[in-house]
């Protein structure tokens, strides 16, 4: 009831109360929260690099315990930093490497909880080709219990990884020791983005599930299958898609509600590519209902595909309803970015092959 007063688009207050789609945690917590003094609204943030200098890795442990404390976690890589031994001050000493700097920042995230309210996320990424790669692969799983507060996740930036079969071997000992480290395919996260490659969109936030570019904030929504069960498999589809459009537009009165921390790059960045991730739950759910089983390898594939269509188009369509709405709410209108229109082809072309498979 609290958040479902916070959004002005039709339909969207009584899509919330029926609990048809869902915001993100951070949202739900403070949503038109009159208490709180550490507003944040959003999930994740990919921070991007820690450059190679004293002052920027003691920034971005300033930058992460801000976003901490404004209920989001952080992504970071830390590919750039010198690796342990080399020169520093004209060679009077020697680097401590990036590993050391990951086991501080791990430290941080378990020591400040997300407002106050739930434990720290913090992903540690780097390429596969530093120096200290081995350090960063065995550090937690070598130190059990020690360093919970972060992710470990290795970028493969190009095919001659598959080419280290003692890497390979190393970072499958540990996944089955530790849980990490993970893997990021950075490459082919470019490829499948619609963001454009110049804008650099390799930075994981904490939980690993998507790479973006630096300095975003991630504004997730769920939609609920659950409720879109109803009349034959078109009309679930339909009712996914009409679901998914409110999501969309709910998550852009978000991200013009503000709710950034007090980090100004994030916002400025986040408002200019407008980042919003809808996902959904109950699939297997939705898969009883029209007795398919989650096991059919045929048939269950196809059925999250077509769900996942239905999103996708449906969120689509919702931030273009939004753009006319903001233009009518403010007399403005809403700058258009430049986008993949590769990427948006090579989609719709794979969206209308695979509808032609379908039932009508």
């Amino acid at each position: 009831k609290r958040i479902s007063k916070e959004f002005s688009y039709p339909g969207i207050a009584k899509a919330l109360l029926n609990i048809e789609f869902i915001t993100a945690t951070p949202f739900l917590m403070n949503g038109g929260n009159p208490h709180t003094q550490r507003k944040g609204y959003y999930s994740c943030y990919p921070l991007g690099n820690v450059e190679d200098s004293t002052e920027a890795i003691f920034n971005m442990e300033r930058d992460l315990v801000t976003i901490f404390q404004h209920s989001g976690g952080g992504g970071i890589d830390v590919s750039d930093i010198r690796p342990k031994g080399s020169p520093v001050d004209n060679g009077q000493g020697t680097a401590s490497g990036p590993v050391s700097f990951a086991k501080g920042y791990s430290h941080l995230s378990a020591r400040i909880s997300q407002g106050g309210k739930r434990r720290g996320a913090l992903m540690i990424q780097a390429n596969w080709d530093i120096k200290d790669i081995k350090d960063l692969i065995t550090f937690k799983g070598d130190n059990p219990g020690i360093y919970t507060g972060c992710n470990v996740s290795v970028n493969v930036t190009s095919d001659k990884f598959w080419d280290d079969e003692e890497l390979i071997q190393l970072i499958a000992k540990y996944i089955w020791k530790s849980g990490d480290p993970g893997l990021l395919f950075t490459r082919k996260s470019q490829e499948n983005t619609p963001v454009p490659k110049k804008f650099n969109p390799v930075f994981s936030n904490p939980c690993g599930e998507y790479l973006s570019t630096k300095d975003t904030a991630c504004n997730l929504l769920t939609v609920n299958l659950q409720k879109c069960l109803e009349g034959k498999f078109a009309d679930f589809l339909t009712n996914v898609y009409e679901k998914a459009r409110l999501a969309a537009i709910a998550g852009n009165e978000i991200l013009d509600m503000g709710g950034f921390p007090p980090i100004e790059r994030i916002a400025q960045n986040t408002l200019k590519f407008r980042p919003i991730g809808i996902g959904f739950t109950g699939l297997q759910h939705a898969m009883n209902y029209f007795d398919i089983s989650y096991a059919d390898e045929h048939e269950a594939p196809k059925f999250a595909k077509a769900t996942q269509l239905a999103l996708m188009l449906g969120s689509m369509q919702g931030s273009l309803d939004y753009a006319d709405y903001y233009k009518q709410k403010t007399g403005k209108k809403l700058e258009v970015r430049e986008w993949n229109i590769d990427y948006a082809k090579r989609i719709a072309q794979e969206a209308k092959e695979f509808s032609n498979q379908l039932p009508r």
